[in-house]
């Protein structure tokens, strides 16, 4: 019994689908907050508003990492 889902194939695709779009759209409405706004200013001395060099900032210095962790305990604590 290979790739069975008890929901059929196109719910459980439709699910991921829904899934992955809702974090990817947290992660950018993260990446493009104030806080990581304040974060880019300390590292380059300079605020911007270019939302490519807000987001390049927020995966090279580790903020979609801690996203990553932050998801994870969510799902046991949702109050984080």
């Amino acid at each position: 019994m290979e790739n069975f889902c008890p929901l059929g194939q196109c719910v459980c695709s439709l699910f991921f689908i829904y899934f992955w779009r809702r974090r990817m759209l947290k992660q950018k409405e993260e990446s493009l907050s104030d806080a990581n706004r304040h974060f880019f200013n300390e590292r380059y001395g300079y605020y911007t508003n270019d939302d490519d060099k807000l987001l390049e900032y927020y995966i090279d210095y580790g903020g979609a990492k801690g996203f990553a962790e932050r998801e994870a305990l969510r799902a046991f604590d949702p109050c984080i």
